[in-house]
């Protein structure tokens, strides 16, 4: 615990360290590509459609549609208002156990199965960020979004990390 804590606030003081040299913030466009997705025109592009398939297929069963939550596990898109992507990251590997930790979006106790050994998941973690993180900032509407081409460099990326292909 005193290890973790030590990490996160030696990452934070790198964070703050290249914030205050400019190295992080670098011209006009640095909130838009902090963003884990990108839209154009109203179309996402291939990695949060890609996440939005993943979630579809794996988390919609506890989390609801859309990240919406349900009456068995609570809402994504509300949940990373307050979670930030290293947090998210965490709960969906290491599973989520919520026993008054504050930096949680809730009180409830809820528990929540690691991922870290389901290739669906970790191979696809940051397009399911991206996925809701679009609808947590509501850029990206509730439904099927309306994507860009999936291109052949994302099918492979996703082929080679579950391992086939060449």
């Amino acid at each position: 615990m005193i290890v973790r804590r030590m990490k996160q606030l030696a990452l934070a003081a790198i964070r703050a360290t290249a914030v205050l040299s400019g190295s992080l913030v670098h011209g006009p466009n640095a909130a838009e590509r902090a963003k884990p997705y990108r839209i154009e025109n109203g179309v996402v592009d291939a990695d949060a459609f890609t996440g939005y398939l993943r979630y579809q297929g794996t988390c919609y069963w506890c989390h609801g549609e859309d990240g919406a939550g349900s009456s068995f596990a609570p809402s994504l898109v509300d949940s990373l208002k307050m979670l930030n992507r290293d947090q998210f990251r965490e709960i969906v590997i290491n599973g989520g156990i919520n026993n008054g930790r504050t930096n949680l979006p809730t009180s409830d106790v809820f528990v929540m199965p690691g991922f870290r050994t389901n290739p669906n998941i970790m191979c696809f973690l940051d397009d399911i960020h991206a996925y809701l993180k679009g609808g947590s900032d509501r850029v990206i509407a509730r439904g099927r979004p309306e994507h860009g081409p999936v291109t052949q460099v994302v099918e492979a990326r996703g082929d080679a990390c579950l391992g086939f292909g060449s």
